[in-house]
């Protein structure tokens, strides 16, 4: 009879048994189901790559906990059986043969996703390497982390721990006050991006780091658990030692996300900024608001020198583009709407031209500005546009001078960015 059993277990397949009987497949009619309809929902994602990577990376927030159930069920079965057969294989194959089927499926939905996504842009372009891996990152390891889970607990406790923990670390840091840099650890992408920023390497360095550590304690957890049985504290030292270094290093690598807020979202290269006929520069993504701009600048600049008020530069460009006046508008819809484009000019420019409109925080006013005097000459703009004004204006247009005389220039430090 041990017999019989040595040459069964010699014969078992890399996969163990069939894969009509492996759990995964069991879940993949609902894997597609959700990733039919994730597809077909409307995340409210902009006309810039990255914004729309961002987007597909939230998938994580459900395929994480379901790859990590999946592969805990996965270990599980195996856990019953493990020590009771002589299984020549090495225990990481046993481990990759258990996991690859779950993991397969979850980046196939993963792939899924960012090709939906990506293919709704009006003009393909890459994401690059950063939120992708994260993506790629996520899965990998809360599928080790459903597999250590799966090998140290019964299938009791491992099923709802492995659906209910990375639910939570990947979801609760998004509603937390204090500290915001948080959000940014656990492999989402918050506060990123749109087309005058790109994604942080400070965040993408912290997320891949803490998956890593996750990585690196959950194999370790595997080897104790899989290896042929030895007597002696040897292999369990070896690991406990393997994974307080892969945490001190974890933190070592992702140390700088602290001085990160609520946003991920870094500078964008100003060499990106294409301009055009008519002094107006865009991002790549904004032509669409070309014409619009083109024709708003035209008036609310006509109508700011007609008002006695200096003269303002010639061009303007988007925000973080680092031109004198980082005001241009560009909205879904912007590319016939000229009245709104016109009107967001006119909010911008009084600030703009005083230095206090930056890329990120719009209006930021410092030391002795009253921001209400800007609205002031954004009100003294739309009522010499013939445009519609909140209210009676409390000063004349023949005043607008005096009102900017009385307003003061930011200084950079002022616009934190």
């Amino acid at each position: 009879m041990p017999g019989s059993t040595r040459r069964r277990s010699g014969a078992w397949p890399s996969t163990d048994r069939s894969w009509w009987r492996e759990p995964a497949i069991l879940l993949a009619p609902l894997a597609a189901f959700a990733a039919w309809l994730y597809s077909h929902s409307d995340p409210g994602v902009d006309w810039y790559v990255l914004g729309r990577a961002r987007s597909a990376n939230d998938a994580v927030i459900a395929l994480g906990p379901y790859v990590a159930a999946v592969v805990a069920w996965e270990m599980g079965t195996l856990r019953r059986v493990w020590g009771r057969l002589a299984v020549r294989r090495p225990w990481w194959r046993v481990l990759a043969a258990r996991m690859a089927l779950p993991v397969t499926i979850a980046l196939l939905i993963l792939v899924a996703i960012y090709a939906v996504m990506l293919a709704g842009l009006p003009t393909f372009a890459s994401p690059g390497w950063g939120i992708p891996a994260l993506s790629v990152a996520n899965v990998l390891g809360w599928a080790l982390f459903g597999a250590a889970l799966g090998l140290v607990l019964g299938p009791i406790l491992s099923l709802p721990a492995a659906l209910i923990v990375p639910f939570l670390v990947l979801a609760v840091p998004r509603s937390w006050g204090d500290p915001l840099w948080a959000r940014h650890v656990t492999g989402l992408v918050d506060g990123c991006c749109d087309p005058s920023g790109v994604y942080d390497t400070r965040a993408l360095t912290a997320g891949l780091a803490f998956l890593t550590v996750i990585d690196v304690v959950s194999l370790c957890v595997a080897a104790v658990r899989l290896a042929p049985a030895r007597s002696g504290l040897g292999r369990p030292a070896l690991a406990l030692g393997v994974v307080v270094v892969a945490i001190a290093g974890g933190l070592s690598a992702a140390q700088d996300v602290r001085q990160l807020d609520a946003s991920a979202s870094a500078p964008r290269n100003s060499d990106a900024v294409r301009c055009y006929d008519g002094n107006v520069c865009l991002w790549p993504e904004e032509t669409f608001a070309l014409d619009a701009n083109v024709q708003a600048w035209k008036r609310v600049r006509a109508a700011w020198i007609d008002l006695g008020l200096p003269e303002p530069p010639v061009a303007i460009g988007p925000r973080n583009s680092g031109m004198p006046l980082p005001i241009t508008v560009a909205y879904p819809g912007a590319a016939g709407d000229i009245e709104n484009v016109e009107m967001g000019l006119v909010t911008r420019l009084p600030a703009a031209m005083r230095g206090c409109f930056y890329r990120q925080y719009g209006l930021l006013t410092g030391g002795d500005n009253d921001p209400a005097r800007f609205e002031l000459l954004s009100s003294l703009l739309r009522a010499r546009l013939g445009r519609p004004v909140d209210g009676p204006v409390p000063v004349t247009a023949d005043q607008a001078s005096q009102v900017w005389s009385q307003t003061h220039r930011c200084e950079e430090g002022q616009a934190g960015g």
